[in-house]
């Protein structure tokens, strides 16, 4: 026959596996959650990397479309002094643009 221990120890015993089971799954939480973070972190810094990169290549692109358009407007016009006016009135047509849409956002942004 199987020995039997006491009722005291075998509560004590459950007590102590519920405890260390407890501990056990805590630990198993905490690593998972640490790991979910870290994803998170890591996640963030290359979608930030990736939007970094992808504006220094939209700049760099738009940087060298002007300076075509640029060459053009030169060819075109028949003078260097032209083409710069002409571009330097587009540009500044555009910021004004940019500018007008940012202050009307941020007027419904207050209201």
């Amino acid at each position: 026959m199987l020995e039997t221990e006491p009722a005291t120890d075998s509560l004590l015993g459950q007590l102590r596996r519920v405890i260390k089971d407890g501990i056990d799954y805590l630990g198993s939480a905490l690593t998972l959650a640490q790991a979910r973070a870290t994803e998170i972190v890591l996640s963030g810094l290359v979608v930030a990397l990736l939007l970094g990169a992808g504006a220094l290549l939209a700049l760099g692109g738009f940087v060298l479309l002007v300076v075509a358009l640029g060459i053009w407007l030169t060819h075109v016009t028949g003078s260097a002094g032209w083409a710069l006016l002409i571009l330097g009135g587009v540009l500044a047509l555009l910021a004004a643009a940019a500018v007008a849409r940012g202050m009307s956002w941020l007027k419904n942004l207050k209201s």
